[in-house]
């Protein structure tokens, strides 16, 4: 009999600065490795670094005020949804 298979699911991420090759000359990025929980790398994806400063600002928005609607705060409203890409089209440039 086979053993049925768990599905895997992300439980770490790294993440590492690396060169980015745009159009208007060199820039920075992030290389986000995801690992499931047995530590096999299961995905990648890349984003400018300013994305994900910007993505950061977001998501700490939205935790906030996550928290002050838990807590019944006066007049927090329920944070609505919020779309966080994590797949890119950019070219990462050769290390120096």
């Amino acid at each position: 009999m086979e053993a049925a298979m768990q599905s895997a699911f992300i439980t770490d991420w790294r993440a590492v600065a690396v060169p980015l090759a745009t159009a208007k000359g060199p820039d920075a990025a992030i290389s986000i490795r995801y690992f499931d929980h047995t530590g096999r790398q299961v995905g990648n994806s890349v984003a400018t670094a300013a994305e994900l400063a910007e993505q950061a600002r977001a998501m700490l928005a939205m935790a906030e005020a996550a928290i002050l609607h838990a807590a019944g705060a006066d007049g927090a409203a329920k944070p609505p949804h919020h779309h966080f890409p994590i797949m890119r089209d950019v070219r990462v440039g050769e290390a120096a």
